[in-house]
């Protein structure tokens, strides 16, 4: 007989049968499943992730930043507290003769700037007005308009009224002495003069590389013949512009005018407020980098782990 599960056979009579008791076959629903539970999706996880911050006092926090305002409050307090300072410009046009070079003209132009600084032309100048030769110097800038032959005197003073009278003084002055017929003649003995005390270097450097040479010292050797060559080369340069100077000393005349009558300029040179202010910030900026450091150092300043406040969501792996 065959094993028959209890849940696929049901034993009863049929009626129709001629045989009482058949088993009769038949099968029998399964049970139903049980339904599965679907799992539920687990909460994220939260969590703070941590940082390192820089541990210090209270004081350190209130030292740092002072350090960086008070220089650049002191340099504006101070700048503001100085005198105006007041700028008056003239320009003087130079004109070279005409048988000149180009580089004689470039070489020329610087010569007319030392004759304009020299004691020699501001002297009577200084004299004039009662001011301190050294000061006037100082005080008085000349320079050449890009490539023109073009000289810009400008002059400092607190009183702008008397720097527009001095600066246009002195570049009368000058126009007076190179239009003079004997203005060649200045210039050859002005280049004659400073070629002189260099003639009398470059021997007295020659003397002194012979003996270097004569008890083997190398390095005396060396920086004389450094020195030789910058001073050859000036006499050299000089030797050339005299040569220029002297022939064209008899047929060729230079000259000057004011082309820019003084002008007392809209700004004042100084003081610069803003100028002082920025080199105030540099200055406690430094300041203050090295006070941070120096506490650093000291272990003033520490390094803590700490909630840094920065929150992530974490999801767990399936």
């Amino acid at each position: 007989m065959t094993d028959v599960s209890p849940h696929e056979v049901d034993i009863r009579e049929d009626p129709e049968s001629d045989t009482q008791g058949t088993l009769s076959r038949r099968t029998a629903p399964r049970a139903p499943a049980h339904p599965q539970t679907e799992e539920a999706e687990p909460e994220p996880a939260i969590w703070v992730e941590q940082g390192v911050r820089p541990s210090a006092p209270w004081w350190v926090w209130v030292i740092t930043p002072l350090l960086v305002v008070l220089p650049a409050l002191g340099a504006f307090l101070y700048s503001a507290g100085q005198p105006e300072v007041f700028g008056a410009r003239t320009e003087v046009l130079y004109n070279p003769p005409s048988t000149y070079s180009r580089q004689s003209v470039e070489g020329m132009m610087n010569t007319q700037i030392a004759r304009i600084e020299s004691k020699e032309m501001l002297g009577p100048i200084a004299a004039a007005y009662e001011f301190d030769l050294t000061e006037l110097g100082e005080d008085l800038e000349v320079e050449q308009v890009g490539d023109s032959t073009v000289l810009r005197l400008t002059l400092a003073n607190e009183d702008e009224q008397l720097a527009a009278q001095v600066v246009e003084h002195i570049g009368g002055r000058y126009s007076v002495l190179v239009n003079d017929r004997g203005e060649l003649a200045q210039e050859r003995d002005y280049l004659r003069g400073q070629i002189a005390p260099l003639e009398t270097r470059y021997n007295e450097l020659q003397t002194q590389y012979a003996s270097a040479v004569a008890r083997e010292r190398l390095a005396a050797q060396a920086a004389l013949s450094t020195e030789m060559a910058e001073v050859r080369n000036q006499i050299t340069d000089l030797r050339g512009r005299l040569t220029d100077v002297e022939l064209n000393q008899m047929t060729n005349q230079a000259s000057a005018r004011i082309v820019s009558h003084a002008t007392v300029l809209d700004d004042p040179l100084s003081p610069k407020p803003l100028r002082a202010v920025a080199a105030g910030l540099l200055a406690g900026l430094f300041l203050a980098v090295a006070f941070v450091l120096a506490m650093k150092y000291l272990g003033v300043i520490g390094a803590a782990v700490t909630p840094a406040g920065r929150e992530a969501t974490r999801w767990p792996r399936t």
